[in-house]
């Protein structure tokens, strides 16, 4: 097995008491199925991106289907944020590592760069 590895998860603060209540993060596919209020962060133009790229291997599916991890604590996402005026403060991150998502999570996928790009390589052995 591959050395374990931290991951990161960005959310909107509003989120933490309906994560917490559940607790577990679900996929933007899941929260929207089952009409979970949710404040998002993210940009909209990605958000389109992500519902619309599909995913080769695993469960399949697109990326709204699955939760979005980080293998950086400053990933780009929270760059943009960074950038707006005002800043966004409102952030909590979730940690994790690769070890807890091989034991919790059967159907994983990891990608080597922005997951929306096109030339993009998806894994799903941590190897």
């Amino acid at each position: 097995m591959a050395d374990t590895i931290l991951l990161y998860h960005l959310t909107h603060i509003n989120n933490l008491q309906s994560i917490l209540q559940r607790e577990s993060l679900w996929s933007h596919a899941r929260i929207r199925a089952h009409e979970v209020s949710y404040s998002d962060m993210a940009n909209q133009d990605v958000q389109i991106r992500r519902e619309r790229t599909k995913i080769p291997i695993g469960m399949c599916g697109n990326l709204h289907d699955y939760v979005p991890f980080y293998f950086a604590p400053r990933s780009p996402m929270l760059y943009v944020i960074g950038r707006q005026h005002p800043p966004q403060q409102n952030m909590v991150y979730f940690m994790t590592n690769t070890a807890m998502i091989q034991q919790h999570c059967p159907a994983f996928v990891f990608t080597d760069a922005h997951a929306i790009r096109r030339l993009t390589n998806f894994y799903e052995e941590l190897t």
